[in-house]
């Protein structure tokens, strides 16, 4: 064999094996999503974008209502699933530890609106401070996603803030487009939910909003871990290259939301099924919304604890002592 016939034998060797570790399997992975809404604007992004299969997987997404994604997770159901941050502190303070790997946004994202009738009627002032705006909601009856959600906690929050008993305000637990449905019959008289949802009824010009958790209120629970992507930390330990294409592909669709709006308005328009305008009008608060880079920070989970226990969804004594091993960076480096 000449110097030169074996020269070629070993390139062709060695791209052999270079394109193998080009088609390298795609590792499975499954999400579950608790709602339909922008506070998942990453997972759009990513699918679309084809940002799982870039970073090694075959990423399944399924819908769980609420807490209900949360407890997939526990069960071993699903590997990952975005989560509060409320939900983290109570799973952690039931001995039930999970891990953020993610943060998605770090205000609370939930927007109350009211019937515009409704509004007048109470003579609502839209630029009077926020415990006074919220007084109109007593005696209401409005919609939240799940039970235990970021919008429940936001509503008792600010009632109890407000000084009045949270149980004045009636509860409607229902799926946004159900939600659209019953305040177009007059059945609920406002939402409390994730945009687009509450935002669509405050543009047709049927509502007005009350309160404005992406705007950045109330003010000092900034930073706040209201959405995450939280897994088992064995899931991590065992199975490593899932939580780094998880945390990769997000990273990188957080940036496509921040810094390329011409990319993402196109495919939340068509993700959500709603108006270009309407997604437009709120990608502003959503990218305020955004950690940047998407990590889960200390003070973030120190603020979701407060809001469990001033909502009454949490006991003070059951509050954690340390919030060690409950996020890493890691991931999203």
């Amino acid at each position: 064999m000449t110097m030169r016939l074996a020269g070629l034998i070993f390139g062709a060797l060695i791209a052999a094996g270079v394109a193998r570790a080009e088609t390298a399997p795609l590792k499975d992975a499954t999400m579950a999503l608790p709602s339909t809404g922008l506070p998942y604007a990453l997972v759009y992004i990513a699918d679309a974008q084809h940002l799982w299969e870039k970073h090694g997987l075959n990423l399944k997404t399924v819908q769980i209502a609420g807490i209900g994604a949360t407890n997939a997770v526990i069960s071993g159901s699903v590997d990952f699933a975005h989560a509060s941050g409320p939900t983290l502190a109570r799973a952690a303070a039931k001995g039930q530890k999970l891990l953020a790997i993610v943060g998605v946004l770090d205000r609370i994202s939930t927007e109350i609106v009211l019937r515009k009738s409704l509004a007048e009627a109470a003579h609502f002032d839209k630029s009077a401070p926020l415990l006074t705006r919220v007084q109109v909601l007593r005696g209401k009856t409005i919609a939240i996603n799940s039970v235990n959600s970021v919008d429940q906690a936001f509503l008792q929050l600010l009632a109890r803030r407000a000084g009045y008993d949270p149980q004045e305000i009636r509860l409607a637990v229902m799926p946004a487009d159900s939600a659209l449905a019953a305040f177009s019959t007059n059945q609920i008289d406002g939402l409390a939910m994730s945009p687009p949802w509450p935002q669509s009824l405050v543009l047709d010009g049927r509502a007005v909003t009350v309160a404005s958790g992406p705007s950045g209120e109330p003010n000092d629970l900034i930073p706040i871990a209201t959405t995450i992507v939280l897994t088992k930390p064995e899931t991590c330990a065992q199975r490593e290259a899932l939580c780094i294409g998880i945390g990769q592909a997000m990273k990188e669709a957080a940036s496509v939301l921040r810094d390329r709006p011409e990319l993402a308005v196109p495919i939340l328009t068509a993700r959500l099924n709603m108006d270009a305008k309407l997604i437009e009008a709120v990608l502003d608060k959503q990218r305020l919304a955004t950690p940047n880079p998407p990590t889960v920070s200390k003070a973030g989970l120190q603020h979701a604890e407060h809001i469990n226990v001033e909502a009454g969804l949490m006991k003070e004594d059951e509050m954690l002592s340390s919030y060690d091993g409950l996020a890493t960076d890691k991931y999203v480096k």
